[in-house]
């Protein structure tokens, strides 16, 4: 046989391997990349029912003692800097306390309120979102 002929063989060959080479990286980079998505949704989904606490200092609106233990309905609602939960119907005073919440703080609600079911604890205070 030719030597041209096996040449052309041997680089045909080779742009064969070449070309499966790259389409197993491919294929490894599109599982990869359904893998992180099915995470992600898996994660908000996870978030959305409340099982991911967040945790921010929030300016919480207080009338009157909030004992230790004790559970108050509030409202929260978005500020430019951060979160303002009202747990007295805008007839309180503001305090700055460390909050854990159960369920999302960031919520496409722009503009309205979202209830929380919360509880003093001694030095700060947990939340479970309700809507």
């Amino acid at each position: 046989m030719p030597t041209f002929v096996l040449a052309g063989y041997n680089a045909f060959v080779s742009q064969l391997t070449a070309m499966k080479e790259i389409s197993g990286v491919i294929g490894v980079l599109f599982l990869f990349a359904i893998g992180v998505s099915v995470c992600l949704a898996v994660y908000k989904g996870i978030d959305n029912s409340g099982w991911i606490p967040h945790h921010e200092e929030t300016t919480v609106l207080i009338k009157g003692v909030w004992l230790v233990g004790e559970f108050k309905d509030c409202q929260m609602q978005e500020r430019g800097d951060g979160h303002l939960l009202d747990c007295s119907f805008l007839q309180g005073d503001p305090h700055d306390l460390a909050a854990k919440y159960w369920g999302r703080l960031d919520r496409e609600m722009a503009g309205k309120s979202w209830a929380w079911r919360c509880q003093r604890m001694e030095a700060s205070i947990t939340c479970r979102a309700v809507n």
